[in-house]
């Protein structure tokens, strides 16, 4: 059946209208729905129904306009008419970030950019006049994105005039089954800007931050969805600078094995992460600025350890184990086992220490002496191989009876995890 060129198919109790569109699936407009690219949006906010009120607010600088940018031209690329309506650049610079960041073919045919909306307590008739009104340019629009509700001048928290045109528009604008992503500035003391009432109206409130491996996205609140108060991690690609999931969307955890002078013994290394706008390291029982070192080490030469300091990271060795650096070799390979979610096998060991090049250098004589002692009490049965500096003496290796791995660098190790992998 068909009415005003929309296909229709009824559902339970109500009549949902369907979008006919050449580029894409028919699409059931009680939604937004994003295309592909964007699923882990998707899948972090839930359902995104018409009518809804979403507020995003992050330092600046942080990705707010990138991140709407790409939820934009995700909804656009589908067929669905959105507004991009930027109170703080022009809109041809606005253009030109799109035209980086996504597929602007696609979605440039139904995606509209205004940037004349000179004061943002205006936005109520902008709604009246321009996307409600019958045959005006913009009616039809599903998605509106607000950049920023603050402007490029600023509105006080304490201006009651401004602030209640913006709620009018929200109750306006969602009762007309228009969605609308507002971003807003956050305020030195880390909260939103603007009035409380400005977080009540909203449906979600979405947090971008620094840190945790670039960036950080929380979903403080969602009247549609569960709140994800994790942080969800993402990175910005090198070549768009679209914001895209990190390798690290969550906490890891490596345990390795190396040797201490009570026999075999566990190092745990843990990456997650943080809230905060800085990671941390964390380091128990354990020589701090030896595991800083190797946090700053593997960072540098490892490129999936980019922006390690801005995670969570925290390195544990069983009570009472010693720290020597010769278990720097371990930490970090557990760091990096961490970062590319490798699972290490408990019968390989690792011993040795790293210069500040990333070589790899073969145990000390105590270390050394350690490994003897311990095939000597049996207890190197469960270990099938010994990963070691490849400059380290033969006549070690002869002693304890093992199959010798021999590695020169960090980079090599890196390699021979992936080995491990799957």
């Amino acid at each position: 059946m068909m009415e005003n060129g929309l296909a229709l198919r009824p559902t339970p109790g109500r009549r949902t209208r369907m979008i006919d569109h050449i580029d894409a699936p028919s699409l059931a407009v009680d939604e937004i729905m994003l295309s592909q690219g964007m699923e882990w949006f998707t899948t972090l906010m839930g359902k995104i129904p018409t009518g809804a009120n979403l507020l995003l607010s992050g330092d600046p600088g942080v990705g707010k306009s990138t991140l709407a940018l790409q939820v934009a031209a995700s909804a656009a690329a589908l067929g669905q008419r959105v507004l991009y309506l930027t109170t703080e650049q022009r809109a041809d610079t606005v253009r030109q970030r799109f035209a980086q960041i996504c597929n602007a073919t696609r979605a440039a045919k139904f995606l509209n950019f205004k940037d004349d909306l000179y004061d943002i307590s205006l936005i109520p008739q902008l709604l009246a006049n321009q996307l409600l009104r019958p045959g005006a340019d913009l009616h039809g629009t599903r998605l509106v994105v607000i950049d920023s509700l603050q402007g490029g001048s600023g509105v006080s928290a304490s201006d009651r005039r401004t602030w209640a045109s913006v709620l009018e528009y929200f109750r306006n604008a969602s009762s007309a089954g228009i969605t609308t992503l507002a971003l807003a500035h956050m305020t030195k003391g880390r909260s939103i800007a603007g009035p409380r009432t400005l977080e009540h109206a909203c449906d979600a409130t979405l947090l971008l931050r620094h840190g945790a491996s670039c960036r950080a996205l929380i979903v403080a609140k969602n009247r549609f969805g569960a709140a994800q108060l994790e942080p969800f991690a993402l990175n910005i690609d090198s070549k768009s600078t679209r914001l895209e999931p990190s390798p690290i969307g969550a906490a890891s955890t490596a345990l390795v094995s190396t040797i201490s002078p009570g026999g075999i013994v566990e190092i745990e290394v843990a990456v997650a992460p943080v809230r905060g706008d800085r990671g941390f390291v964390k380091s128990p029982g354990l020589t701090r600025n030896e595991i800083e070192t190797i946090v700053d080490l593997v960072e540098r030469l490892v490129p999936e350890a980019k922006a390690l300091w801005a995670l969570g990271v925290t390195v544990r060795a069983p009570d009472g184990v010693p720290h020597r650096r010769d278990h720097n070799l371990a930490v970090a390979v557990g760091l990096i086992a961490s970062l590319k979610r490798i699972s290490v096998p408990k019968d390989v060991l690792f011993l040795g220490d790293l210069g500040l090049e990333g070589e790899v250098r073969p145990p000390s004589s105590a270390s050394a002496g350690s490994l003897e002692d311990a095939q000597a009490a049996g207890s190197l049965q469960a270990i099938r191989q010994a990963v070691l500096s490849s400059a380290t003496p033969s006549e070690i290796g002869e002693s304890i009876g093992l199959s010798i791995r021999g590695v020169a660098s960090l980079r090599e190790v890196a390699k021979l995890l992936e080995e491990y992998r799957g």
